[in-house]
């Protein structure tokens, strides 16, 4: 009976862990802030930040995130996302977001490009007044 147990909790430790190492990834995160005075001597920040996903059948997924501060009271955001399935297509995601002078203006785009180098891209971009 013992026996039995043994060979059944070693025979469910050998499947799971074969299937939780079928499904682990490698993911790497960097970031960097630079604070640098302009001329006046006030500060701008800038900020960035990249994180990279790559799983166990060969897709990927990018992320990066930009803030850039300025003294003049500026700012602007983008946020990418870029995934690469395991047939080599390629979809690239971007919202780009910058405030100042009143207005607020967004862009978004998206690329799709297929296993053969096609591409397709969609733009959008508004504007409206500051809240």
């Amino acid at each position: 009976m013992k026996k039995l147990l043994l060979a059944s909790v070693a025979t469910f430790s050998l499947m799971t862990g074969a299937a939780f190492a079928q499904s682990t990834q490698l993911e790497t995160t960097t970031r960097q802030t630079t604070v640098t005075p302009d001329i006046s001597g006030q500060p701008s920040v800038k900020s960035h930040e990249s994180r990279t996903t790559v799983e166990s059948d060969g897709s990927a997924t990018e992320r990066s995130r930009s803030v850039e501060a300025n003294p003049d009271g500026t700012v602007k955001v983008e946020k990418s996302k870029k995934t690469v399935d395991s047939d080599g297509e390629q979809t690239v995601r971007r919202k780009t977001v910058e405030t100042g002078d009143g207005t607020v203006k967004v862009k978004k785009s998206r690329k799709e490009i297929d296993s053969e180098g096609n591409e397709i891209e969609r733009t959008q971009t508004t504007t409206r007044p500051e809240r």
